[in-house]
């Protein structure tokens, strides 16, 4: 079966036609609060540390069967939705490879209870980093 792609031609180039009915699950096994420290990793590494620190029994609990599997690229359909925790007292920013919470502050700023959705799909593209150790970060993939 042959299915074609149709859009509308428009001043800022072609706006295509899109049937999006959602999915059937979630993208990720588990949406653990992420502890964003003062040191920039990917949203993989982030993730990846929330989830080395379930137990053996909390993993059974949620259906894991191991940690490994659980750790690899997490794909989205639309993007990612961020909510940085009310009690953060410290800034997150959201950026590339070159996000910084350093004097320079590169990255997109979530002060404390602020949310973002960003229309990037893979996790290993997004990067976060904080003004300080220890603030909280929500996360869907969506």
């Amino acid at each position: 079966m042959t299915q074609r792609l149709g859009g509308v031609d428009q001043d800022e180039g072609v706006a295509l036609l899109v049937s999006d009915t959602g999915r059937g699950k979630f993208s990720s096994p588990l949406h653990p609060q992420l502890t964003i420290g003062a040191t920039a990793k990917n949203l993989d590494g982030f993730i990846s540390a929330e989830y080395a620190n379930l137990t053996a029994a909390q993993r059974t609990l949620f259906g894991i069967s191991a940690a490994g599997e659980i750790t690899a690229p997490i794909i989205a359909k639309r993007g990612f939705l961020f909510k940085a925790d009310a009690t953060n007292s410290n800034t997150i920013y959201v950026g590339t490879e070159h996000v910084s919470a350093t004097a320079l502050k590169v990255g997109f700023p979530l002060a404390a209870g602020d949310s973002l959705f960003i229309e990037i799909t893979e996790s290993k593209n997004i990067w976060l980093d904080a003004d300080a150790a220890g603030q909280e970060l929500y996360w869907l993939a969506i």
